[in-house]
């Protein structure tokens, strides 16, 4: 499986493509898989708590702004019998976007806080605390669980696999990149994933290895 993103234009220049731009998932040894019905499992919303999208960043682009929401795993699994010391498996996901706003939605990524690259202060953190300038991830909170980007639909892993969330760990946390070029006034967001969930642990534990990517300067090639 490839994971492409495209983008259509009249000459080799780079350039923003507006609409003519996506996302697919292309397979190249079969046909494409069916996605399996995922409504048997229990789920979990993780979208932002209405949040504008003025970038808080002053002295960067307003066009573009990351925002951050935590998300306490005690609360999420109040109602479905787990707490953040024990260990669920997250068995697919897929986007929630609020009515009218798919045109703002660049990209948002899900991370565990788990400090293992700087230690987690969390005496400060609560349920859907917002952080309006989040182009940095906070201290603590390196661990990729999952995203979505523009062109995407849903993500959902074999039967055998799941991604394990809790440990101990009880802190989740979603970036959202908001794209807004004509600097849209009054704009309220309250997007996100739906994370399907089990107790019953499956065989394998998937995780995620990234290669030269991240938002802090140099981690990247200077943007087109």
């Amino acid at each position: 499986i490839i994971y492409m993103i495209w983008a259509l234009g009249s000459t080799h220049d780079f350039s923003f493509h507006g609409a003519n731009r996506g996302q697919a998932t292309v397979n190249l040894m079969g046909s494409p898989p069916s996605i399996p019905d995922m409504e048997d499992h229990d789920h979990i919303d993780l979208v932002m708590p209405n949040v504008s999208m003025v970038r808080e960043e002053t002295d960067l682009d307003p066009t573009n702004s990351f925002i951050c929401s935590y998300f306490d795993m005690e609360v999420l699994g109040e109602n479905m019998g787990f707490t953040f010391d024990g260990k669920v498996h997250m068995v697919g996901y897929e986007p929630v976007i609020t009515e009218g706003n798919r045109k703002f939605l660049h990209h948002m990524t899900l991370f565990s806080c788990e400090g293992y690259v700087q230690q987690l202060d969390d005496s400060h953190l609560y349920h859907q605390k917002v952080i309006p300038g989040c182009t940095n991830m906070p201290p603590g909170c390196e661990s990729f669980l999952g995203g979505w980007a523009v062109g995407n639909t849903n993500t959902v892993y074999p039967p055998n696999v799941g991604v394990p969330i809790g440990e101990g760990k009880r802190w989740l946390i979603m970036q959202m990149h908001y794209y807004n070029p004509d600097m849209a006034e009054g704009v309220y967001d309250s997007s996100g994933l739906r994370a399907y969930v089990t107790n019953d642990l499956r065989p394998i534990d998937a995780g995620v290895m990234s290669f030269a990517v991240g938002v802090r300067t140099g981690q990247h090639a200077p943007l087109p």
